[in-house]
């Protein structure tokens, strides 16, 4: 998955100070829960799990793809979910301005499709 060094890179530049979770297919989605934040990369497809991972309780971030699903259209991004770019570059800033704006993240934990 050519995704997956970058994001790796990107948790250990954080240092500890925020935890990044990178969700393999082969690990169990009741794992992704147990964090705040869930981030949501396409592989050669979108995503599988990004519906479930709407259905938790932490907020998800969603890489910017040209692969869709059938329920796209009737998301919003900052409603929704956060959007990100394609190459990863401004995931950190994201997550950033996420942490700094909990009040407005914690409001995208209680949207309902």
């Amino acid at each position: 998955m050519k995704d997956a060094t970058p994001l790796m890179s990107l948790a250990h530049d954080q240092n500890n100070i925020q935890k990044v979770y990178f969700h393999c297919f082969t690990q169990c989605l009741s794992l992704f829960y147990q964090f705040k934040y869930q981030i949501n990369i396409d592989g050669t497809v979108a995503a599988y799990r990004f519906p479930y991972l709407l259905a938790g309780d932490g907020v998800v971030f969603k890489q910017e793809s040209e692969y869709y699903e059938h329920f796209y259209p009737e998301l919003q991004p900052f409603v929704h979910y956060i959007p990100f770019k394609h190459d990863l570059s401004d995931l950190r800033e994201k997550i950033q301005w996420a942490r700094d704006n909990d009040d407005k993240v914690n409001d995208f934990l209680y949207v309902f499709i």
